[in-house]
């Protein structure tokens, strides 16, 4: 399964676990998260951290010691630690290809993929034109864009605001040796 992070708040807040109410049967494990502070410079950030999700109301979070985190992973260190019980994982093309099939049944859009969007044109009377670095000119009532980290151009090129700029940033990410597999055994460890 490829990985996905379902964040409730922190720092944005997810839906995809009570997808249609439960109807459809997405795949995910609700596994937790635990985001630690393993120098004094970082608890700042941990609090900020608690207090934005305090301020969304995330369900169970707390912030616990350095004695709670080896109680609940016996191989992470931390002074202290943010504890998100609920977060999960899913696969997410699987939950995207779910929710585009949704959205077809209706009959009432279209998706276009690998459409690089050069100009976007927005009236209120004619709806939105959209062309493409192509040439090709698509007209719709409304536009729902999935730009992922390009979202903040798009939405500049629909006339949106100049501010947020998104700053994108590099993670790592390792694969363990098959025999240190099982060293953190519950919850998603950041630090």
């Amino acid at each position: 399964m490829q990985a996905f992070i379902i964040n409730q708040g922190v720092p944005w807040q997810s839906y995809v676990l009570k997808a249609q109410g439960g109807k459809k049967k997405l795949p995910h494990q609700q596994v937790g998260k635990l985001i630690v502070a393993t120098g004094d410079a970082e608890l700042p950030i941990l609090e900020e951290l608690y207090e934005r999700a305090m301020a969304n109301r995330v369900p169970g979070v707390e912030l616990i010691s350095s004695k709670r985190v080896q109680e609940l992973e016996p191989n992470v260190w931390a002074l202290q630690a943010l504890h998100s019980p609920h977060t999960g994982i899913t696969d997410y093309a699987t939950v995207g290809w779910s929710f585009a099939e949704d959205f077809l049944s209706t009959g009432r859009g279209q998706i276009h993929t690998s459409f690089k969007v050069v100009g976007i044109d927005m009236d209120e009377v004619k709806g939105v034109t959209l062309e493409s670095q192509s040439g090709d000119i698509v007209k719709a009532k409304w536009l729902i864009t999935c730009a992922g980290l390009h979202a903040d151009y798009v939405a500049r090129m629909a006339g949106g605001a100049k501010r947020p700029v998104f700053l994108p940033f590099h993670s790592n990410y390792k694969e363990l040796k098959p025999e240190y597999c099982n060293i953190i055994t519950q919850h998603l460890p950041y630090s």
